[in-house]
């Protein structure tokens, strides 16, 4: 067994939504003596010609990059998508699949993990993954959904809910929040059904509108409205600005709202699945009345509702503890087959950690990977949006990255500058920094 650490590479584009479940993982490999590095992808580019060995572990199909880092830094190339699965319609899964992994090719992908087994059949029987190793894992982003890791947001929990008391939480996933953006979106659509789509997905903002206000004229029922990434919050708060009670707030992670919120009004979003593993109601509305978009398997896990009052009452419905865990129970047992890993061992646990290393380092008989400590290594500023000004040339932004660090030591704790190149020789010998 080589005397030298593995090294695996993780890449984040959205911090808030990727960066702690990618941790979970890490923890895994790094129990294993794996060197695990996590940046954006502009930071593992610039350092990929130090690292002569690997697992490029990527959020998705990375067909501009995959093959070239496969031969430059002698990478075994993982993907798991994490923008599929569960939110994708099953009449749309089929084509929805092609598009994805279509062109995918064994000489420059080894892995593929999926959400779970419906999805891995899927994806296996398409042509082009003969020789990549399709996986039915789950998602370690999931793994966090679970109630038992619910205890590491209890400091902001506590903090939201001593700062909003008790409030209801709409969570925002349209992609547009005016005429203007669904004309542009319209205007984009390249078959009718894409059209089609554009126009329920009018529909559906309008009837959300309306509900959110009409909820609303019960002053003491407190609205906190959280717009998706690729919508203006101005533009949502210039739609609610007569209603004091409701406010418009886009911060952190989604899941200490979510946990502070007595209940969770939604659009075919993946948080149905979050807050229904830990025993929060969801619900949704006028869905029925819109074709083609109701075929989710975000679906089994929420109430569907026609009225207003309806909407009312189911958030009213649960308090007592006995409700919870039936809705948590219901919701394991309404996703198997579509999730996995929503009990007994974790995304993490499992295929991730075993496959990988048996792959990437085989074990003498049946000795362990565990002689040396691994290590953890956070690579520049991990934005919490995506990395702007792509343009920027390489120059500028180790100068931007390293003006991060400088500036926020306690994000980026026991770092150097790692944005100085030249230092880095070969990463098979780098420790992690010292404090």
């Amino acid at each position: 067994m080589s005397s030298k650490k593995k090294t695996i590479i993780f890449t984040i584009e959205l911090a808030d939504r990727e960066l702690l479940g990618k941790c979970l993982l890490a923890l895994e490999m790094a129990k294993k003596g794996f060197r695990v590095y996590i940046g954006t992808f502009r930071a593992v580019h610039e350092i990929r010609h130090s690292i002569k060995s690997c697992v490029f572990f990527h959020k998705s199909s990375y067909k501009r990059r995959a093959l070239q880092y496969k031969n430059q830094m002698g990478a075994t190339v993982a993907i798991m998508d994490e923008e599929a699965g569960i939110a994708i319609p099953s009449h749309r899964m089929e084509d929805f699949i092609r598009f994805r992994f279509g062109s995918l090719t064994s000489q420059a992908y080894d892995f593929v993990f999926t959400i779970g087994d419906r999805y891995a059949r899927m994806v296996s029987e398409l042509p082009s993954m003969q020789g990549i190793n399709v996986i039915s894992s789950g998602w370690p982003r999931i793994d966090l959904w679970r109630e038992e890791f619910s205890s590491i947001h209890n400091k902001k929990v506590s903090e939201i809910k001593q700062e909003h008391g008790s409030y209801w939480l709409f969570v925002s996933s349209f992609g547009f929040t005016s005429e203007a953006g669904f004309e542009r979106r319209l205007a984009k659509a390249y078959s009718e059904q894409a059209a089609r789509s554009a126009r329920n997905v009018y529909q559906a903002l309008k009837n959300y509108i309306d509900l959110i206000k009409q909820l609303a004229s019960d002053q003491s029922q407190k609205i906190i409205v959280r717009p998706h990434t690729s919508e203006r919050i101005q533009e949502w708060e210039d739609i609610f600005s007569k209603y004091p009670n409701i406010r418009v707030i886009r911060e952190g992670d989604i899941t200490p709202w979510l946990l502070a919120a007595d209940g969770v009004i939604t659009y075919r979003s993946t948080v149905n699945v979050q807050a229904a593993l830990n025993g929060i109601p969801t619900i949704q509305y006028k869905i029925n009345d819109i074709d083609g978009i109701n075929d989710l398997a975000v679906f089994k896990v929420s109430k569907c509702a026609e009225t207003v009052e309806e909407v009312r009452n189911h958030l009213n419905s649960f308090k007592s503890g006995s409700q919870k865990e039936t809705l948590k129970r219901l919701a394991i047992e309404a996703l198997e087959g579509n999730v996995a890993s929503l009990d007994g061992k974790s995304a993490s646990e499992k295929n991730f950690r075993k496959l990988i290393i048996r792959q990437h380092n085989p074990p003498a008989g049946n000795q362990d990977y565990t002689a040396k400590k691994g290590s953890l290594t956070l690579l520049g500023s991990l934005q919490i949006s995506r990395v702007q000004n792509r343009k920027n040339s390489t120059k500028k932004f180790q100068k931007q990255e390293n003006e991060s660090i400088r500036k926020n030591p306690k994000r980026h704790p026991g770092q150097r500058n790692f944005f100085d190149y030249r230092k880095i020789k070969n990463c098979n010998s780098i420790d992690r920094p010292a404090n």
